[in-house]
């Protein structure tokens, strides 16, 4: 099922960027992504993203990279799946411009000769991962068996023993539920997409292929009864469509303190035909002490999608709610630019 995505099209700036993402470092906004804006690596950096623990993840990224092949030096990260805090396998990039699935203690699972990349270009990413046991001598270490596709190409592929017991897990599951994205000076990722392979189709549970993901917003009130600031216009939608750092928040916002209270929106078309996910998300904050929550609401085709029940903080935290059917089947045109949503008050 479709878990996460970014497009980093939502964010004027690392702001942004910081309320969504689990942690961040040298990370900013550019707008010299793929597809509108990108996250831009200003220096050896990442971001990462913690969702629940499972055994299968698929991945699918746009990356481009300013590292200049042959100049000597070690191998750089691109990318990682951790179970809690033990990193269990790595996507490197080497000097000669081939990719290598490498275990954490150095060792090579595969390598992608004779395919190598250029730098500055872009290419579509795909990493599949499962970790699973009966590895290692004693046959009870945690192993990975990874993929990558590059541009629909597989390249790479094999099984490597992480080095840990599945005792050692902080669970002690064949499980992963931390997913880090690194980046050299100058590199930029963009249309990143996570799923795991749990429920069927039409879910999204193998390879997504190389998908490119916009930002769009509310466009007019459906049924509203928040409360809003500023008070004119009396309308809602204009005080939540905003592009914004989250520093500039709290010039336009909605608020409710009534148990079950909604603002549903009609939301702007979509000129895609071909829909793998939608990702509903909201920047939300409490105000007064005492715990708060709420969930994000999306209708369309066969009914009504809620999201978890969400528990804001006194700083606004980017909350998101990710589909990959319209409720009962894939998403089409016709569903999206039918849909209303918007956030229902809980607590």
């Amino acid at each position: 099922m479709l878990r996460y995505m970014e497009s980093a099209d939502h964010y004027i700036d690392s702001n942004g960027l910081i309320a969504k993402w689990t942690s961040t470092d040298f990370a900013s906004i550019t707008a010299n992504g793929r597809n509108g804006n990108g996250i831009l690596f200003t220096n050896s950096g990442f971001v990462s993203k913690t969702l629940d623990h499972q055994s299968t993840w698929i991945y699918s990224w746009a990356w481009y990279t300013t590292i200049t092949f042959g100049g000597g030096g070690g191998p750089a990260n691109v990318w990682a799946c951790a179970h809690v805090g033990t990193n269990l396998v790595y996507l490197q990039i080497e000097q000669d411009g081939t990719f290598s699935f490498v275990t954490p203690f150095g060792i090579v699972i595969s390598n992608s000769t004779p395919f190598s990349i250029h730098n500055n270009t872009w290419y579509n990413l795909q990493v599949k991962c499962t970790i699973s046991g009966g590895g290692g001598q004693s046959g009870n270490d945690a192993q990975t068996t990874v993929a990558l596709k590059v541009n629909g190409a597989l390249v790479a592929g094999g099984i490597g023993d992480t080095g840990f017991q599945t005792t050692q897990l902080r669970l002690q599951t064949n499980t992963a539920n931390h997913h880090i994205f690194f980046g050299q000076p100058g590199t930029i990722i963009d249309d990143l997409a996570i799923a795991d392979n749990e429920g069927a189709p039409p879910h999204v549970v193998d390879y997504m292929g190389d998908v490119q993901i916009g930002a769009l917003t509310v466009r007019s009130d459906n049924a509203v009864s928040w409360n809003i600031q500023p008070g004119s216009p009396t309308t809602h939608f204009d005080k939540v469509d905003q592009i914004t750092g989250t520093k500039a928040l709290d010039s336009s916002y909605i608020f409710s303190q009534t148990h079950g209270q909604q603002d549903i929106f009609n939301w702007q078309p979509t000129s895609q035909t071909i829909i793998v996910g939608v990702h509903c998300g909201a920047y939300v904050r409490k105000d007064a002490e005492g715990t708060r929550s709420f969930q994000l609401i999306v209708t369309s085709g066969a009914g009504a999608q809620q999201s978890p029940i969400f528990y804001p903080g006194d700083t606004y935290t980017y909350f998101f709610y990710a589909m990959d059917t319209d409720s009962s089947a894939v998403w089409t045109q016709s569903s999206f630019d039918a849909i209303t949503g918007g956030i229902q008050e809980v607590t």
